[in-house]
């Protein structure tokens, strides 16, 4: 009886030893619970963040020609001294000319009117005592001009205190010398008054200066201008006169 309880004894213990066996060999098979997991895994699930992309650029508006284009008025007053050629230089001698202009300048060109008024004088008395002695006695008397006119402008500007310019315009002159008329009427009482007569006479002229800047936005005017008048209803032929100008402005 003894032998047969070692001999059951002995078939638990070795039916244990099995079991221990297995149980290894499963254990040495099956993936461990704390293995890391592989990273390049994990990361194939991670979101991948994508920035977006910046907006393109917007273009700023291109300025039209106007805003390009400074607008400023400016005004001068200068006199000049006409010098007429091809006459007796004994009879028709140098004069004055009080000149205003004014106009919009817009850079390099400027559009602009002018007004004055014009006198040379004519001295019969000079001119008898050098040769025409026909004059003797017809004393001293100025050739009047009052003039308007229109004219173009293109100028330099730069960064220097000088700006040059050459100028154009069209003239429009009404010449006086000696003559009058007598007019006469009235309502309540009869009179009668003695006026000037002014013959038209267009012409043109041109004017090449500088603008020299003495403080911001006045200068001083230095210019030669040529000059001429058609016959119209005054001259018997075309008259050319030069025309040294000084004068003063302002620019805004």
């Amino acid at each position: 009886m003894v032998a047969r309880m070692i001999d059951r004894l002995a078939s638990v213990g070795w039916c244990f030893g099995a079991l221990l066996h297995v149980s290894g060999a499963l254990a040495q098979a099956a993936p461990s619970q704390t293995t890391v997991p592989d990273e390049s895994a994990a990361l194939a699930y991670e979101p991948v963040y994508r920035p977006e992309p910046a907006p393109p650029p917007v273009e700023a508006p291109k300025p039209s020609l106007l805003s390009r284009i400074h607008l400023a008025g400016f005004g001068s007053f200068a006199v000049g001294v006409p010098i007429v050629l091809d006459v007796d230089r004994n009879l028709i001698r140098p004069g004055a000319n009080l000149q205003m202009r004014g106009g919009l300048d817009l850079g390099y060109v400027a559009f602009f009117a002018h007004g004055g008024w014009r006198a040379i004088p004519v001295d019969f008395e000079r001119s008898a005592e050098n040769g025409h002695p026909e004059y003797a006695g017809e004393g001293r008397d100025p050739l009047q001009d009052i003039n308007f006119g229109f004219g173009l402008q293109g100028q330099i500007p730069n960064r220097s205190r000088v700006m040059p310019y050459l100028a154009a315009s069209v003239d429009l002159n009404f010449w006086h010398f000696r003559e009058a008329t007598v007019g006469c009427g009235g309502y309540y009482y009869w009179y009668c008054t003695t006026y000037n007569v002014y013959e038209f006479a267009p012409g043109l002229s041109g004017r090449l200066g500088a603008a020299v800047e003495i403080t911001q936005g006045v200068y001083f005017d230095l210019a030669l201008g040529m000059s001429m008048s058609t016959e119209g209803d005054f001259f018997k032929r075309n008259e050319y006169w030069i025309e040294p100008f000084a004068g003063i402005g302002y620019r805004g």
